[in-house]
């Protein structure tokens, strides 16, 4: 790190619209990240504020703190669907979580 480059970096509500690798982009010169909302240290690895996720109850808000805006929920109907519709229907997103 360049003696000049800023130490801190606040993390705003609105970078959770990033997914991970556009966040550890954003933060990646910053020594320390500070949560707007509660400041509390936010590590690089996570990039999204663990207290935050903690506090939240609505799993699909807390889906798109740790994941960004492209993840999404497989549902149990999804099983009657083949191996080549599941494809098709979650192609476009980055992360699936078992609801």
């Amino acid at each position: 790190m360049d003696i000049f480059e800023p130490k801190y970096g606040v993390f705003k509500t609105s970078d959770y619209n990033l997914n991970l690798e556009e966040r550890r982009s954003k933060y990646e010169k910053y020594k320390f990240i500070l949560c707007k909302t509660c400041s509390n240290d936010i590590y690089i690895e996570d990039c999204y504020c663990t207290s935050c996720y903690d506090k939240e109850t609505d799993l699909v808000k807390k889906g798109h703190m740790k994941f960004g805006p492209k993840f999404e929920f497989f549902e149990t109907l999804d099983y009657n669907l083949d191996l080549e519709e599941r494809r098709k229907k979650y192609m476009n997103y980055n992360n699936i979580l078992c609801k």
